[in-house]
């Protein structure tokens, strides 16, 4: 009889233990994990941004079940900017920051929710956070009617600007029209470049007709010798594919130098070329005898260079 109520004693006594025992648990497990929001204002006016902060903290080994998502969007409110998050670890303590900027165009007072987090069956949540979002303010007390329309004078007429685009247009046209005019002209290849003969067979004729012309005898010195320097590029330029069309004496001289012809011949024919060049822009004078030898001097060359070819 006596063991009974001492037994009925000592299970209150455990079972009240127990239950301070899970309590004391549990209290320690809220306190490891928190959630909180804050804002850097609570006062905006319409479209004007602030920034929403959602700090995250529990211990190393607690196993989170559900951590806080921003949803796509808040009701009253819109997200402008999500920032890069922000960890640290303090004390055993796993510590989360997230930013987001966000605003309103709706004008109210609105509250963004609470922010929840579970770490088994422990939920944690966040507080509300009330926004004031006011209007932008209006000077005066009352808003300002529609304006009849205003006549405005017609400009008078800017002669001194016209004249001057005149004038400039005036120019341009007259300095284009100098530059299409004196332009150098590209330089027309002689007909004998069209011919079905070998470029030897074409150039030796080209010299035959030259000497069977007389020029020199009749003052055309210069048709003379731009008839020897065409029918030398012309060759030059069937026979080795050398573009000499428009090239200066200097530069026809460098392309024959050492592969084509010797030291002897290019200095007969750099002599050449420079009488051809003197005749036709310093109405130098030549004689029969030194055109006779120009022109004997160059069929060799090319003979000479066809040689060389085949």
């Amino acid at each position: 009889m006596f063991l009974k109520p001492v037994f009925k004693i000592t299970c209150l006594i455990f079972f009240v233990a127990l239950c301070s025992v899970t309590q004391y648990t549990l209290a320690q497990g809220k306190a490891g994990v928190s959630v909180k929001t804050s804002v850097d204002r609570n006062r905006i006016t319409l479209g004007e941004p602030f920034v929403l902060e959602l700090q995250l903290q529990y211990p190393e080994k607690t196993g989170l079940t559900k951590i806080p998502v921003m949803p796509d969007s808040l009701q009253h409110f819109d997200i402008l900017e999500e920032m890069k998050a922000d960890s640290a670890i303090n004390s055993g303590l796993i510590i989360i920051t997230k930013r987001y900027r966000m605003t309103s165009f709706d004008s109210g007072h609105w509250a963004i929710p609470a922010f929840s987090v579970s770490a088994g069956k422990i939920i944690s949540k966040s507080d509300t956070l009330g926004i004031d979002v006011m209007t932008v303010p209006l000077e005066g007390n009352s808003y300002n009617d529609i304006r009849e329309i205003i006549e405005v004078d017609a400009e008078p007429f800017d002669w001194k600007r016209w004249v001057a685009i005149g004038i400039t247009a005036l120019v341009i046209i007259l300095g284009l029209w100098y530059f299409l005019k004196n332009r150098k002209k590209p330089r027309p290849l002689p007909m004998e470049f069209d011919s079905k003969l070998s470029p030897l067979e074409q150039a030796l004729q080209s010299l035959k007709k030259l000497r069977e012309e007389n020029a020199i005898e009749k003052g055309e010195a210069k048709r003379f010798y731009s008839g020897i320097y065409d029918t030398l590029r012309v060759y030059l330029l069937r026979q080795y594919k050398l573009p000499v069309m428009s090239s200066t004496t200097g530069d026809v001289l460098l392309k024959l130098k050492g592969d084509y012809l010797d030291t002897d011949e290019l200095a007969g024919l750099a002599s050449v070329l420079r009488i051809a060049d003197a005749v036709k822009f310093a109405k130098y004078p030549s004689s029969s005898e030194e055109a006779s030898a120009s022109i004997d001097l160059v069929e060799k060359v090319i003979r000479n260079l066809n040689q060389q070819k085949n």
